[in-house]
């Protein structure tokens, strides 16, 4: 999905959630719809000539959608919310995209909270440009090609939130792999040494 939709789709809904009387079953609405809306916008991103904002927007969107649900905003309402969090661009350098420190999850955070933001100022009645998807001039897609546009519809015909996978370990995905054989080999090491593996026992 070329986005990592969790920082939003799931803490959001468990957040306000906490807040409230919010059904488990809400909760799951609340993560669908987030994940559907936030994974569409960060593929679409991808071939913008903005996708340097791929991982704030999709949390902006994410956070939104999710705070609406659970806020229970009016359809109305709910456009105004994910209007007003695709207004707050932000443009992180790479380095914070992809760096091995916390910059990451803060990019990811402060974006799914202004989302939050822009759902409660939706049910106050602050209204937002509900053509920020469609404006060529001033959009956020801009004259991106056809199939970036595409992705962000087929609602209800196709399900993203089918797609997901869910990390094991907290890492990076592509050490998932690598995580898993290191906890097997300890496994079958102590099952063979009866007792947990050390470092004398490892010869490089």
């Amino acid at each position: 999905l070329v986005g990592h939709t969790g920082p939003s789709s799931v803490v959001v809904p468990l957040v306000l959630g906490a807040a409230s009387d919010m059904l488990w079953s809400d909760f799951e609405t609340a993560q669908v719809v987030a994940i559907e809306l936030g994974a569409r916008l960060g593929l679409a991103a991808v071939f913008s000539p903005h996708h340097e904002h791929r991982v704030p927007c999709l949390h902006h969107v994410s956070g939104a959608a999710a705070a609406s649900r659970v806020l229970r905003l009016a359809p109305c309402e709910t456009a105004h919310a994910l209007a007003l969090s695709l207004a707050q661009p932000q443009a992180p350098f790479a380095p914070a995209l992809v760096g091995g420190d916390d910059t990451r999850t803060l990019t990811s955070a402060m974006a799914a909270m202004q989302g939050v933001v822009a759902a409660e100022l939706a049910f106050e009645k602050v209204r937002g440009a509900l053509d920020v998807l469609d404006d060529e001039h001033a959009s956020f897609l801009g004259r991106s090609l056809s199939f970036a546009r595409d992705a962000l519809g087929r609602l209800r015909d196709v399900w993203l939130t089918e797609t997901i996978h869910v990390k094991a370990y907290p890492a990076c995905v592509y050490g998932q792999t690598a995580i898993e054989a290191a906890v097997e080999v300890l496994a079958q090491a102590r099952a063979i040494l009866r007792r947990a593996l050390e470092p004398k026992d490892v010869a490089s």
